[in-house]
């Protein structure tokens, strides 16, 4: 962040040239574009007045260091908005991806880190009571922290804290017992519990149909690798090496009873394996793909060879669950091809595969954990796979440590430093103008017919977007204890001990999810996290505080920049509820066909447009290769992205209501007048997503992120946008203003 006064920033070195001239004159607006004519912001609602506070002359500062003046907006708007950023930075070793998220996320982490490293901070709003609590629960912070940064007892512990848990389960010496079906159901129960998944994963969620109730749901398994990379014999080679190395050195004292490169040899022929029967992630993006509802008495049936009233029997009995597990027992399987696959597999391996896997997984879940002695090979070989070169500092290890394991509790101290004032009205107001600017869209749109629309329009007049910033009982201590950590140990001398505490733990209070009707104030994001969520199963928008920060949204800058940025991507969540997945759930989050058929049919075929477009878009993979983008996985997010900045757009210009306040909030910026108040709406917009990545990054988010790379959510989505190309007097068929457009929202 930039901390110099106004006094000392100059903006005499930057002008506008290499692209067109820009106009302030009338803009004219296919309402079945954006919005009517008549929204548009006449010139006398906008100030003239520049602010003059040392906060925009920094706002200016950060968004001219970013242009590529060189550019013309109309041929690449990203390298426009974000050409000089990308110049002048470079992607840390220790990282594989540099960008507004991840910076925001280095300063909320920064925040915590100084709580962290910080003396309790006395809430003179607690009586003494609740301040004892609270202070309880900050030792026991600092403790998780303390212990993570001893590295000389980390490293004294070597590695005994591992081989303590593997012998917890001692599969190595008495894999009989495990041999067999009811055994390996057994196994798969047991090792759940410390969420190790062998085979496969699973879910307690609000059911498709009945989302006021939890299901158990089946999931296929996350493998090491992606799934090309399981093909390519290179990648194998190294996957293989870097096991045996682990493996040598944690059983270096016990090589002449096991065959370390036989171990390493199995345990890698068996993920290939389970490889070749992963569904692709594409084929799992809409609902009617992965919800099959079904018995545990239709899974004996169906995949003996695994004894699923055992299993499920054995995960509650270890959760102290006392519902009953029968034939009639209701389960959800997402992946009913791959549970197939897995049939046979496990009917062709043998156990002592199975035991070397099922350590391996253990091992590979826990060894960062340990003394870098042992862990370095699978340290090193991790980092490799997304580009990165080197271990990140300790300080930002312990941080994420100790979020991850009492993410709220940390949260609590975070919100109180970094979402104060007003921060969450105007946020509120923001969220409330684009819900209505979504009401006042959905009837000007001709492919809807009127029964449909006027359904959509009531599934956004019932939006909840209450949740901003945090939940309120992190601020009551005897709340929060009872509610999240109630029962968690806290080993004062051994990091790993109290990691495997919080698995056990934090498993147990989630499978008891299942006796539960869904709780709907439920977080499933920390105060600090860079992001917001769509739930369908309550039709919400979810906003944490950790994503409502500078330079997203502040309640200190200009709202045209607010509304670019922080606008358009809560405008994204909301386009959720009638993405490819979202528009399949009704009002009440139930899956449930809510459109006539000729309009649904229209939707489908609008969809095809948006995943064409986008998979002609190109990104750089490893060793120089370029591949197309994958415009089916990253479907439901393009759709997402194209509606919200158009939403956010339409909410702005509602904001004018209020003409005083309106004035007050949209001050000019100093140093920016060769912009219009539009046009620096959509570079906030462009310069979101600004960001470098690794090749090796970039292809494993083609095979598994449904986001698009941040060049293609700035030009696939503008190019797109009939207002835009407007504002920016771009010429017709410029790359930036194409004839054929992709719109739905």
């Amino acid at each position: 962040m930039f901390i110099e006064t106004a006094e000392g920033i100059k903006f005499g070195g930057f002008t506008s040239v290499g692209f067109n001239s820009y106009s302030n004159s009338e803009i004219k607006v296919d309402p079945k574009v954006v919005a009517d004519p008549e929204d548009e912001t006449p010139s006398e609602i906008i100030s003239n007045e520049e602010c003059q506070t040392p906060k925009c002359y920094e706002t200016s500062k950060r968004i001219l260091s970013k242009i590529d003046f060189t550019v013309d907006p109309c041929e690449d708007f990203y390298q426009f908005s974000c050409g000089t950023w990308m110049k002048e930075n470079e992607i840390p070793m220790s990282d594989s991806t540099i960008n507004v998220f991840r910076e925001i996320g280095k300063n909320n982490k920064e925040i915590i880190h100084q709580i962290l490293e910080g003396e309790y901070p006395v809430d003179k709003n607690l009586s003494p009571e609740d301040q004892a609590l609270d202070k309880k629960i900050f030792n026991k912070i600092k403790t998780i922290y303390r212990t993570c940064m001893d590295e000389t007892a980390i490293k004294k512990q070597g590695k005994k804290p591992i081989l303590n848990l593997l012998n917890r389960f001692d599969l190595y010496n008495k894999k009989l017992k495990y041999e067999g079906v009811d055994g390996l159901s057994s196994l798969i129960a047991n090792l759940q519990q410390y969420d190790v998944n062998i085979v496969f994963n699973y879910q307690i969620s609000d059911d498709f149909v009945n989302p006021k109730l939890n299901a158990f749901i089946l999931t296929q398994p996350e493998l090491f690798l992606i799934v090309d990379q399981y093909k390519d014999e290179v990648d194998v080679s190294h996957f293989k090496a870097m096991i045996t190395e682990t493996l040598n050195g944690l059983f270096k004292d016990q090589k002449k009873e096991r065959n370390i490169e036989e171990m390493a040899d199995r345990i890698v022929e068996f993920e290939k394996k389970l490889s070749e029967i992963l569904i692709p992630n594409e084929d799992l993006e809409e609902p009617e793909e992965i919800y099959h509802p079904t018995t545990i008495g239709e899974l004996m049936k169906l995949y003996p060879n695994i004894n699923w009233k055992l299993y499920l029997s054995t995960l509650y009995k270890n959760s102290d669950i006392k519902t009953t597990v029968d034939d009639d027992t209701y389960v959800v399987n997402e992946t009913p091809k791959y549970f197939e696959g897995l049939n046979k597999i496990l009917d062709e391996t043998d156990i002592d595969t199975l035991i070397y896997y099922s350590e391996w997984k253990i091992i590979s879940k826990f060894i960062r954990y340990i003394s870098e002695d042992f862990s370095k090979p699978y340290i090193d070989f991790v980092n490799s796979l997304s580009g990165v070169e080197e271990e990140k500092e300790r300080y930002k290890i312990c941080t994420e440590i100790t979020e991850n394991l009492m993410g709220n509790a940390l949260g609590k101290y975070f919100a109180q430093k970094a979402f104060k004032g007003n921060s969450k009205e105007i946020a509120k107001e923001h969220i409330a103008n684009i819900k209505q600017a979504m009401i006042d869209r959905i009837p000007k749109m001709s492919w809807l017919d009127k029964a449909t629309a006027d359904y959509a329009t009531e599934k956004v007049n019932k939006l909840i977007y209450e949740k901003i910033g945090y939940p309120d009982y992190i601020f009551n201590p005897k709340e929060l204890l009872e509610k999240d950590y109630e029962g968690f140990d806290v080993d004062p001398h051994i990091l790993f001990n109290t990691l495997v505490n919080f698995k056990v733990f934090n498993i147990n209070k989630y499978n008891k999810k299942i006796d539960n009707p869904v709780d709907f104030s439920e977080w499933f994001m920390k105060p600090y996290t860079v992001n917001l969520y769509y739930n369908t199963g309550d039709n919400s928008i979810n906003s944490p505080a950790g994503i409502l920060q500078p330079p997203l949204f502040d309640a200190q800058q200009p709202d045209y920049l607010n509304y670019g940025a922080i606008g358009s991507l809560i405008g994204h969540e909301l386009t959720h509820a009638f993405d490819t997945m979202g528009s399949l759930y009704d009002i009440n989050g139930v899956l449930n066909n809510w459109w006539t058929n000729s309009t649904y049919n229209e939707f489908n075929k609008l969809t095809m447009c948006f995943e064409d477009q986008y998979n002609q878009y190109k990104i750089e993979v490893s060793d120089g290769k370029e591949i197309n983008m994958n415009g089916k996985i990253t479907l439901g997010e393009n759709i997402a992205d194209n509606g919200g900045i158009s939403r956010s757009l339409e909410a702005w210009k509602l904001s004018r209501r209020d003409a005083k306040k309106f004035n007050e909030r949209n001050k000019a910026l100093p140093g920016l007048s060769n912009f219009t108040t539009e046009q620096l709406f959509y570079i906030a917009f462009g310069q979101l997503y600004c960001e470098k990545i690794t090749p090796e990054m970039a292809e494993i988010d083609n095979e598994n992120d449904p986001h698009s790379q941040g060049k293609y959510r700035v030009i696939g989505t503008l190019s797109n946008n009939e207002h835009f190309a407007k504002v920016f007097n771009c010429p017709k068929n410029s790359p930036m203003n194409p004839e054929k457009k992709c719109l739905i929202w």
